[in-house]
């Protein structure tokens, strides 16, 4: 039993004192809201007591432990446990992460399909790759995940009623957050003549590097060095998937 489990136990224990039925949802919620306003309240009573300690450097619970009763006050118990759910909040999170730092979506879906041609690792390991590649990212970057953690936990505990709310608007079935326009920001796509190709706008890092070891590779600079260039830079630049409709 966590911490959490601990303190929704007490809380429904003292609710039963006063009569109140506990009674829960197909989600696992309180039928009754305000036992759900209230027990968002207790926990964040206890987050904020933990908070303190933890910016006092007094020893408290692991972070793991202190998320649980955030994601019990905010979600309920069904979707809490959602893997599937918390697999979309988690990639969510990571690309924003990345766009924050300036990080290319070209390459995004690259790595998406050499990771899935791949074997499936086990979940502890990766899970102990994800928390190293992430201190190290932030070493790289100059932030602190620790500090970092604690903050955006102080913060999400404010916003526990909003969040809920975002939640309740979430497309059934859906690994987006929220409704998305996609016609409004995606194109239709367009037909490549034959003979061309559709590049980026701006050379990727791959092709300014093949480019300038083509340049001094070349013995004659010439037009020919030109074309040699040219080519390299082509090979190495992103390639478009074909369309396929909706299928």
């Amino acid at each position: 039993m966590t911490a959490a489990d601990r303190d929704r136990e007490a809380f429904e224990a003292w609710a039963r004192d006063l009569g109140i039925s506990t009674g829960t949802d197909d989600q696992g919620r309180y039928a009754n809201p305000t036992l759900n306003h209230g027990l968002a309240a207790y926990l964040k009573g206890r987050a904020d007591e933990a908070h303190a300690r933890a910016q006092a450097g007094e020893p408290v619970a692991p972070f793991q432990a202190r998320v649980d009763p955030w994601m019990q006050a905010c979600f309920g118990p069904i979707i809490s446990a959602d893997r599937l759910e918390r697999g979309d909040r988690l990639l969510e999170e990571v690309l924003e992460l990345l766009q924050s730092g300036g990080y290319p979506a070209e390459r995004v879906a690259a790595l998406t399909g050499y990771v899935w041609s791949r074997p499936a690792g086990k979940p502890t390991q990766e899970v102990g790759g994800v928390m190293v590649t992430l201190a190290a990212y932030c070493l790289a970057h100059g932030l602190d995940m620790h500090e970092s953690g604690e903050t955006e936990l102080a913060r999400i505990w404010t916003k526990v009623d909003k969040i809920r709310a975002k939640q309740a608007a979430k497309p059934t079935g859906s690994a987006l957050p929220m409704a998305w326009p996609q016609s409004a920001t995606a194109q239709e796509p367009v037909a490549v003549p034959a003979g061309f190709v559709m590049v980026p706008l701006k050379p990727t890092h791959e092709m300014v590097d093949v480019g300038e070891k083509a340049r001094w590779q070349s013995a004659v600079r010439d037009a020919n060095n030109v074309r040699e260039i040219y080519a390299a830079m082509l090979a190495a630049a992103p390639k478009q998937r074909p369309h396929h409709g909706d299928r």
